[in-house]
């Protein structure tokens, strides 16, 4: 993936009907200049209300390259249905610098951003994990 807006992603609207999204891998992916390179967003649109999507058993593995924001890995998460069972294993990204404005205020480090996620980090990780 080359100089896109969106990496590995899963989006559902505010307020969708209940359903599920499972068992689902992202693994040995390059990277190259992405905007967002790991995202779950579980609040995009406009509409009230939290969405209803069930996510749960999703791995990303081996993921590595370059990406120009500081919040690389995301996962914003329904508070009515919490994502469960994301893993991030061997992801090692680097934050290349304010390409479009979208500046570091963590003076180069790569970070997460985990809402509503039951997220388990491993192996090798070249940012510093959600808190808890």
């Amino acid at each position: 993936m080359k100089d896109t807006d969106n990496g590995l992603r899963i989006k559902n609207w505010r307020g969708s009907s209940p359903s599920t999204a499972v068992d689902i891998t992202f693994e040995d992916i390059m990277m190259t200049n992405v905007k967002n390179p790991i995202i779950i967003d579980q609040s995009y649109g406009s509409r009230g209300g939290d969405s209803k999507v069930a996510i749960s058993n999703v791995l990303f593995k081996n993921v590595r390259g370059t990406t120009i924001t500081k919040d690389e890995v995301q996962f914003m998460c329904s508070k009515s249905v919490p994502c469960k069972g994301v893993s991030v294993v061997d992801v090692e990204l680097n934050f290349v610098g304010d390409k479009g404005g979208h500046p570091s205020s963590s003076g180069g480090l790569v970070g997460a951003l985990c809402t509503n996620a039951n997220v388990i980090f491993g192996g090798k990780l070249s940012f510093p994990l959600c808190p808890k």
